[in-house]
């Protein structure tokens, strides 16, 4: 179904009370490279707190594995699929404990681009309602059973590379930026589509052309 933020903001409320969880209430925001997953997923944060939730909003682009293991040229589509994330890190440390408890402090070292620096984030939400999750690949098909509500945001290949040419939050010239939606993003989410089959796995689809 389509909608709009107001609507997913509050069909999430809806959802969230109609089941009353004695833990945070999980919503998975994904789609391609360039979608709009994080605006999108800033907007549903503003609305579900002006509508007294309290929401934690998480990138899975904090978890990225270092360039090295990501972005190998072997397998060059199938490797980013698969490493792109440190997922068990994620999960296991961070997603699971927080959902359950509603609360976390935790400290963890991530990889910052574009130079694989490496950064402590300290993670502090305390009694939240909703958890919301943004970030490519949530909706694999091992993965979506952690998630309460699945948002697809839609939008074609060619809108999302003019959006990273737009933003270049990389730092790297047209050209090298070019080559890594070639050979990496795009081929990812391709496969994805072939094997995940997200849309269907979604709750909603929201239209972001």
């Amino acid at each position: 179904m389509k909608a709009s933020v107001e609507n997913l903001c509050q069909t999430i409320i809806n959802q969230y009370k109609k089941y009353k969880p004695m833990s945070a209430f999980a919503v998975a925001i994904s789609g391609i490279d360039g979608s709009g997953k994080g605006f999108v997923a800033q907007q549903l944060q503003n609305l579900l707190e002006e509508n007294g939730c309290r929401t934690a909003l998480v990138s899975m682009d904090e978890w990225q594995m270092p360039k090295a293991v990501a972005l190998m040229k072997e397998n060059a589509a199938e490797n980013f699929y698969h490493n792109v994330f440190r997922w068990n890190a994620f999960f296991d440390s961070f997603f699971i404990p927080l959902q359950k408890n509603r609360s976390i402090q935790l400290a963890v070292k991530h990889f910052s681009t574009p130079n694989d620096e490496v950064v402590i984030k300290k993670y502090d939400f305390s009694n939240i309602n909703i958890l919301l999750v943004e970030g490519i690949f949530l909706l694999k098909k091992d993965l979506a059973m952690f998630f309460d509500y699945k948002i697809w945001i839609d939008c074609s290949f060619e809108t999302s590379l003019k959006r990273a040419l737009q933003r270049n939050q990389e730092g790297l010239s047209n050209l090298e930026l070019l080559n890594d939606y070639n050979t990496y993003y795009h081929p990812a989410q391709q496969y994805h589509f072939e094997k995940d089959e997200p849309r269907k796995n979604a709750d909603t689809i929201f239209i972001n052309e």
